[in-house]
C-alpha cells in the first residue's frame, strides 16, 4: 500500500470507530463519483 493512502486508511479507520454510518456514506459517495460515466 502506498504511503499516500496511509492517511486515508488511518482516517477511515477512525471514522469506522466513531461514525460507521458516515464511513458507509463516504464509501458510497466515492463509489458513485468513480462509477458515474462522464457525459
Amino acid at each position: 500500500m502506498t504511503q499516500r493512502h496511509g492517511w486515508l486508511v488511518s482516517c477511515l479507520s477512525r471514522l469506522v470507530l466513531t461514525h460507521q454510518s458516515f464511513l458507509l456514506l463516504a464509501f458510497l459517495i466515492m463509489y458513485l463519483a468513480d462509477g458515474t460515466p462522464s457525459p
